[in-house]
């Protein structure tokens, strides 16, 4: 598993996301989860989950307390898939942050932080979204 750490001073949030978690990384991301503050009845939920991770699945926690969220991206199949799930948990990456600060989820805000939040994670998340080139992994 691979943690990329991301910083959107911006939206005054930090993001952790995990790509490539497998079952054996649940750990680590509970560690994580934990590390951000979200509450601990979201982390056992997530433990569940974590330990059975099925390939092209992931999962969003976020704690607006503290304003951070873990974004965990399983081992997918195929580019295809990856870029599914990549999409999925930005959402609600996204949308977490718009709850938690206000912004109009109909809006250009919006659209501005989606787009931040890719670029920031575009660096890793490229390894994942070009056949072959995670290969390896």
């Amino acid at each position: 598993m691979m943690v990329q750490r991301v910083s959107l001073p911006d939206w005054r949030w930090n993001v952790m996301f995990c790509y490539d978690a497998v079952a054996d990384d649940t750990d680590t991301i509970l560690d994580l989860m934990d590390e951000a503050g979200i509450s601990i009845d979201k982390i056992e939920a997530a433990e569940r989950i974590l330990s059975h991770i099925q390939s092209n699945t992931g999962l969003t926690a976020s704690s607006f307390n503290s304003r951070t969220s873990v974004c965990v991206i399983g081992r997918a199949s195929s580019v295809f898939e990856f870029q599914n799930t990549y999409d999925h948990e930005k959402g609600h990456v996204t949308m977490h942050i718009a709850k938690a600060i206000g912004i109009d989820p109909f809006g250009e805000e919006l659209q501005y932080l989606a787009g931040e939040i890719g670029a920031k994670t575009y660096p890793v998340a490229r390894m994942y979204l070009c056949a072959g080139c995670g290969e390896g992994r």
